[in-house]
């Protein structure tokens, strides 16, 4: 009976372990966009976490509907952190804003936008690509630059593709079917430098893509907890980000 009881207490204490053990390392569920930075983050942080990179729809169909494990959510549609709260698996207070993504409008030719903007200015652009405006909030930014008076595009009314997400227009635009695609920086950004060329669109003319950062872990998880102050308060971290093509939430 005494060696029974000890079995018994071995293997609900190796099952302890092993739940703490499961629990020890977060997962870090996040939009493409943030990749470079993430994996940066990993080389300075001092314990490991995992990724899963996808869209929008990716992330909410793995948390929803159990797909795979998600500690922390980090993307830039503030209407997929309402639905996670909608659909209870997240808490209001356990999402913010951390950084904000720029928008470009963007040339795999490391020339067209390489020392100007003439190509826009002078009508010169051959094709571009566009997230829609009702399914995304880059979408939504670039419809509002499209339709200024200082941004000319009636001549390329034939020639504009309008796709689900500013992923898909970066992909015609990698692929030669679109010449330009408006997209937010990070995208382009590899080991600090941007691929091809582009033209920053001003912060005046929308508003801020503002990049969310939501636990979906427990109040005891101390890992994810100790990961999500580490991304959004110390400074190498956000050295990461900025090197990937972000910026701080205060820089105008």
């Amino acid at each position: 009976m005494r060696k029974t009881i000890i079995q018994i207490s071995t293997f609900l204490g190796s099952l302890f372990l092993f739940v703490n053990c499961s629990q020890a390392q977060p997962t870090v569920c996040a939009s493409i966009q943030t990749y470079s930075a993430l994996e940066n983050i990993k080389d300075t942080y001092k314990s490991s976490f995992d990724t899963f990179y996808g869209t929008t729809d990716d992330i909410y169909n793995r948390v929803v509907f159990h797909q795979g494990e998600c500690s922390l959510v980090i993307a830039s549609e503030e209407k997929l952190i309402a639905l996670l709260i909608q659909s209870g698996k997240l808490k209001k207070e356990k999402a913010m804003p951390f950084v904000k993504a720029p928008l470009i409008l963007w040339s795999p030719d490391a020339n067209l936008f390489m020392y100007d903007i003439k190509a826009i200015t002078r009508k010169k652009l051959k094709s571009m690509a566009i997230p829609k405006a009702n399914l995304s909030f880059v979408g939504f930014a670039a419809s509002k630059i499209t339709k200024r008076k200082s941004f000319p595009t009636g001549y390329l009314k034939n020639r504009i593709s309008k796709v689900d997400n500013e992923f898909k227009a970066y992909k015609l635009a990698t692929s030669y079917k679109a010449q330009t695609a408006f997209i937010t920086k990070p995208l382009v950004m590899r080991d600090g430098y941007a691929t091809g060329s582009y033209w920053l669109v001003k912060r005046d003319y929308y508003p801020p893509i503002k990049y969310f950062i939501a636990s979906l872990a427990l109040d005891d998880d101390y890992e994810t907890m100790n990961l999500m102050n580490y991304i959004i308060g110390d400074n190498r971290a956000m050295i990461s980000f900025e090197k990937a093509g972000f910026e701080k939430l205060s820089k105008k």
